[in-house]
């Protein structure tokens, strides 16, 4: 799979938004849209368990072309805003590194030890979609950086524990509860010293992605 590296996120030029109802969904619609947030996190399983130093970006989005028509799935980032072969983004998976804030795109670039990636990926199975992404440290990193993806992670389970009455939603097995918070009354625990970095955005690492405004006859009924 190649992506054109001349793309530029730029020359997308935002459509009229279009309104979309949302719709209560019957239990046979809510377990498509189950199955489609299912495979969306296994490819991401995948992904991150090759994630290594000297692994280029290009490479973990072939990845995931190969497993989305493995199960009959298709990338709702691929040629977006037109879905037309040839136009708007390149590739499957938007793939972020380091000082890249959201959308970047796949391409030559090596991971190294040290670096923090998000993968991100948005697909359609059956009709019904599903968006789901992750952020993984490549090989050792910085103490603060871990801490800090450690507490990303706790307040993604917190989250999963209060919309699914203690379970996960996908993997099935209990979380951990939320933390006992302090009183009004009581001091507030000191501040973990962790903060997030000043960075510069690249122009190639601004969203690629403007309001979506799907072209008729490629709706997405999870919405």
């Amino acid at each position: 799979m190649k992506t054109d590296s001349s793309f530029s996120p730029l020359a997308l030029r935002p459509a009229p938004a279009a309104r979309m109802p949302i719709i209560i969904k019957a239990r046979r619609e809510i377990e498509l849209m189950r199955r489609a947030g299912k495979v969306g996190h296994d490819i991401l399983l995948m992904m991150k368990e090759i994630v290594r130093p000297g692994l280029t970006t290009a490479a973990l989005n072939e990845l995931a072309a190969d497993e989305l028509a493995k199960n009959g799935a298709i990338g709702m980032s691929k040629n977006y805003p037109t879905y037309k072969e040839g136009e708007g983004y390149p590739a499957e998976t938007c793939i972020s590194v380091n000082e890249e804030v959201v959308h970047g795109i796949p391409s030559s670039r090596m991971l190294r030890e040290g670096d923090v990636v998000t993968l991100d990926l948005a697909l359609k199975v059956g009709g019904y979609c599903a968006d789901t992404a992750v952020t993984v440290p490549v090989g050792r990193v910085d103490p603060r950086v871990q801490k800090l993806l450690q507490d990303k992670a706790v307040t993604v389970d917190i989250f999963a524990l209060r919309r699914s009455g203690g379970l996960h939603p996908l993997r099935g097995y209990p979380v951990r509860p939320p933390p006992v918070l302090p009183a009004p009354h009581e001091p507030r625990p000191q501040r973990s010293g962790v903060s997030l970095p000043r960075v510069r955005r690249r122009a190639h690492s601004r969203s690629a992605l403007p309001p979506r405004a799907l072209p008729a006859g490629s709706e997405c009924r999870s919405c």
